[in-house]
């Protein structure tokens, strides 16, 4: 593991570190990280060994944050996503992909927040509307690259690889991530346009809800789970779009849907989703203050 890792940092360092560089093409050192990767992900194959993978993977997600994280490693961050997804889906190593999503992310985080400004990481947080819509488009790409591949690779891997609770611990992980990351750059470069961003991703996971009751049917576990979290994120796209009689009225409507909805599906899951929209619905009526 040791020697696979030192293998793709010497890859890595061929591009990315300035006193080692003789590759100056970003397309070839990528293919090259892509080389090496494939050459792990198929010793840890043959050997069968998931602690030989797992290393090798931690190994390259480590080069990403000692040597200073850029664009270029993001991109070959995806990469090891996708050998991550591999052993998931040929050999059911269901620990290694959930540590390649936290990694994954934290290696953007390090590199969104840097390393040598944490003294100022409050302005690197909490401040809004700060960002460039270049540097939004940049960070945009890499997150929804990322979730795009771990949601795409939980959905793919075949039935008997992984079983509901893992595929839906593994999508959940993914979508929180991405929710929260996404929702963190909406604020800082269009905090005003935070309810379309929620109202896109609810949209996209109910879809994907659909496609996986499709796919995994007569299970609904994946489905209910995914609607669940379609319909909390489209419900927060109510709350940041409407204001005052117009919000009432949209969560009260949402609320009579879902109801609907959970009585023909015979879910309890999501007729108890209608119930909490007409709690929030009824508080925010009732709320003396009216501070929302």
């Amino acid at each position: 593991a040791g020697s696979l890792a030192l293998a793709y940092f010497v890859t890595y360092a061929a591009h990315f570190v300035e006193a080692f560089r003789v590759i100056h093409s970003p397309a070839l050192a990528i293919a090259m990280l892509s080389v090496v990767v494939l050459f792990i992900v198929g010793v840890a194959q043959e050997r069968q060994s998931p602690t030989l993978g797992g290393m090798a993977l931690f190994f390259g997600y480590y080069t990403s944050v000692v040597s200073g994280v850029a664009t270029f490693t993001l991109a070959s961050n995806a990469v090891l996503a996708l050998a991550a997804i591999f052993f998931l889906a040929r050999n059911r190593w269901v620990h290694i992909s959930y540590g390649a999503v936290l990694a994954t992310y934290l290696t953007y985080m390090i590199w969104v927040w840097k390393l040598s400004q944490w003294g100022h990481i409050d302005h690197l947080v909490f401040d809004s509307g700060y960002l460039s819509a270049e540097d939004f488009r940049l960070r945009a790409v890499f997150l929804s690259l990322y979730w795009l591949v771990f949601a795409v690779g939980g959905l793919i891997v075949h039935r008997d690889a992984i079983t509901g609770t893992e595929r839906n611990g593994l999508l959940t992980l993914n979508n929180v991530f991405f929710f929260m990351l996404f929702s963190l750059l909406m604020h800082h470069a269009y905090p005003d346009r935070q309810w379309a961003f929620q109202f896109s991703f609810g949209g996209v996971l109910l879809i994907v809800s659909a496609l996986a009751y499709q796919r995994f049917a007569p299970d609904r576990s994946v489905m209910d789970a995914l609607f669940l979290q379609g319909m909390a994120v489209a419900t927060l796209g109510l709350i940041s779009y409407f204001q005052g009689v117009q919000l009432i009225a949209a969560l009260a409507l949402e609320s009579v849907f879902l109801l609907m909805l959970g009585r023909w599906m015979s879910s309890r899951w999501i007729a108890w989703m209608g119930r909490a929209t007409f709690t929030v619905a009824a508080v925010y009526a009732w709320d003396p203050h009216n501070d929302w």
